[in-house]
């Protein structure tokens, strides 16, 4: 059973970040310029990736402030497919993977 959802979780963080280039891919516009650039750039794929975690990361620490804000003690350790995790960063992983998918479905069908 951790198999399949250990599985089922990989498959819905790669839909989220083939969600967030293609969102990438739509502002930017059609592709890069035309001449070479003076300094590496970093793949569609590694921007999604690092938009990703920086995500994830401000979710974490604003769920932290407010937890803190609160005076209410933050949640202990999860057990996520045998391996333990904050259950706030696992949350907030969660979110930002599920983030740019609702996106995809609210753009495609409202505007």
């Amino acid at each position: 059973m951790q198999f399949i959802l250990f599985f089922l979780f990989l498959g819905a963080v790669l839909l989220s970040l083939t969600c967030r280039v293609k969102i990438r891919m739509r502002s930017m516009g059609r592709g890069y310029p035309q001449d070479l650039p003076t300094e590496p750039k970093g793949s569609v794929f590694s921007r999604a990736l690092t938009e990703l975690v920086a995500t994830a990361g401000g979710i974490y620490i604003s769920m932290l402030l407010l937890f803190s804000f609160l005076n209410v003690p933050a949640p202990g350790l999860v057990s996520v497919f045998g391996i333990e995790a904050d259950l706030l960063a696992s949350l907030s992983l969660g979110v930002a993977v599920i983030q740019p998918i609702i996106i995809n479905i609210y753009q495609k069908h409202f505007i």
